[in-house]
């Protein structure tokens, strides 16, 4: 099990990130599951950007029960999180925040940074999540078996070139 765990982070941190991925349906997902996974992300996203002074702005809605409850859980967590209606709404308004203008949040102020979730399954018991937070991407896995959830790996983190 350790084997595979540093395979899956090894083949994850070199560059092997799936880029575009369909999502799976997660809705038959168990509740502990979702809540768990949620809470874990939430705490890798809270280590690399600050809440409360990052904004952030959703990619693209999230209708997923896995997308929903971390979004949920990181507005509990203190972070501004706004939604958008598609990935061109979420483009212009990260631009329009960002350019220097007057509804803009000044010459010091910190860009909002997107922020997407994919999550799908691998195998019938195998499910990775991929976050991404501005340029950076978050990726795991986990194995659910009938005794609960297991991470099948650490964190792995890129970043992406603009």
């Amino acid at each position: 099990m350790a084997c595979a765990g540093l395979a899956l982070t090894g083949c994850a941190s070199h560059g092997v990130l799936p880029e575009r991925t369909q999502v799976m349906d997660t809705q038959h997902l168990p509740d502990a599951f979702v809540s768990y996974v949620a809470d874990e992300a939430a705490q890798v996203i809270e280590q690399t950007v600050l809440p409360a002074k990052q904004p952030l702005v959703l990619a693209r809605p999230l209708r997923s029960a896995l997308g929903q409850t971390l979004v949920a859980t990181l507005r509990r967590r203190g972070f501004s999180i706004e939604e958008s209606l598609s990935v061109a709404d979420a483009r212009a308004r990260v631009a329009a925040q960002s350019a220097p203008g007057e509804y803009s949040r000044g010459l010091f102020g910190i860009e909002p940074k997107t922020l997407d979730v994919h999550e799908g399954a691998v195998a019938s018991d195998l499910f990775y999540v991929r976050v991404d937070v501005g340029t950076t991407v978050l990726a795991r896995s986990w194995v659910l078996t009938t005794k609960g959830t297991a991470p099948a790996g650490a964190w792995a983190r890129q970043e992406r070139v603009q």
